[in-house]
C-alpha cells in the first residue's frame, strides 16, 4: 500500500527506538507522527503535529485511513509504530480486534479473541507492506492486546509486548476461569519469526493491560505506564479519584 509521500516528513515522530533520537528542533524533521484508531473507523489513522508541540495536531489525509487490514479481524486497534536506531525500517503493529462485528462481546474477546498481531512494514514511511497476521502467543491465551515494540541495539532485535490473559491448557473453549490480564513479550529481528512468549510483568492482584514506554533522551532511562484493567474503567482511590499505574524506571528489566 501506499501513503501520501509527503508523511515522510515526519519521521521525527517515531519513539520506539531504544538509542538517542535526534535534536526536536533538527531542521530536518516537522513534527510529532501520532497514529490514532476509532471505533467507529478500525484503521489505521495518522495526524501530524504543528511543529514542536505535543498539543496541537492536524489529521492527515484529509481525515480518511492511511492504512487497511485486509487479515484476521480486517479492523485494527491500538496503533503502534516503531523502528531501530538507524531508522532503516519501520513497523506498524496493532491489536486484531473488531468490535463492531455481530455478536460481538467483550467477554468473547477476551476468550477466544486473535492471539497475533496485524503487522506492516515500510523502509521510508511511504510505501507499506500489505497487512500480515502474526501469531505471537499460545494456545491458552485468549487474547493479544495492546502490542508495543522497542529496539535493542546490544542484541539487535525488537522487544515486542503486548496483554494476554491465560486459561488452564486442558479448557481447550476458554469457558472456564482464567489468569489475571498480565504484560508478555516475545522477541523478533524481522516481525516475521518471534521468540517463545514470556511473562514480562505478571503482578499478584492486580490485572494489567496497554503498556507503554517512552523513552527519556538519556541512554537506559525510561518511563513505563501501564494501566491496571478494572471490570469499571480505572481503578478508583478511597476519595473516587481515578487512579493509573505510572512507573519511571532507570532501566529496561533484565530478561
Amino acid at each position: 500500500m501506499r501513503a501520501l509521500s509527503w508523511f515522510l516528513a515526519a519521521a521525527a515522530a517515531v519513539l520506539g527506538s531504544a538509542s538517542p533520537t535526534a535534536p526536536r528542533q533538527a531542521s530536518n524533521f516537522v513534527g510529532y507522527l501520532v497514529s490514532t484508531f476509532s471505533d467507529l473507523n478500525p484503521r489505521v489513522q495518522w495526524h501530524l503535529s504543528n511543529g514542536n508541540s505535543a498539543t496541537s495536531f492536524r489529521f492527515l489525509n484529509r481525515g480518511n485511513a492511511v492504512l487497511a487490514s485486509t487479515v484476521g479481524t480486517k479492523a485494527v486497534r491500538d496503533i503502534y509504530l516503531t523502528t531501530n536506531s538507524a531508522r532503516s525500517e519501520y513497523f506498524l503493529i496493532a491489536t486484531d480486534l473488531d468490535i463492531n462485528a455481530p455478536g460481538f462481546s467483550w467477554d468473547w474477546a477476551t476468550r477466544k479473541g486473535s492471539r497475533g498481531i496485524v503487522v506492516w512494514k515500510s523502509n521510508n514511511l511511504v510505501n507499506w507492506s500489505k497487512s500480515s497476521l502474526q501469531i505471537v502467543e499460545a494456545d491458552t491465551a485468549g487474547m493479544v492486546w495492546a502490542p508495543s515494540a522497542v529496539w535493542d541495539d546490544a542484541t539487535a532485535q525488537y522487544y515486542v509486548f503486548w496483554a494476554s490473559r491465560h486459561y488452564a491448557s486442558r479448557d481447550l473453549g476458554h469457558t472456564g476461569p482464567a489468569s489475571l490480564d498480565s504484560i508478555r513479550y516475545a522477541t523478533t529481528k524481522d516481525f516475521t519469526s518471534f521468540s517463545k512468549p514470556r511473562d514480562y510483568l505478571a503482578l499478584p492482584g492486580t490485572p494489567l493491560i496497554d503498556q507503554e514506554f517512552q523513552y527519556l533522551g538519556t541512554p537506559g532511562a525510561w518511563a513505563r505506564f501501564l494501566k491496571r484493567d478494572h471490570p469499571t474503567g480505572l481503578p478508583r482511590d478511597d476519595d473516587g479519584r481515578a487512579l493509573r499505574v505510572l512507573d519511571p524506571c532507570s532501566r529496561m528489566a533484565t530478561f
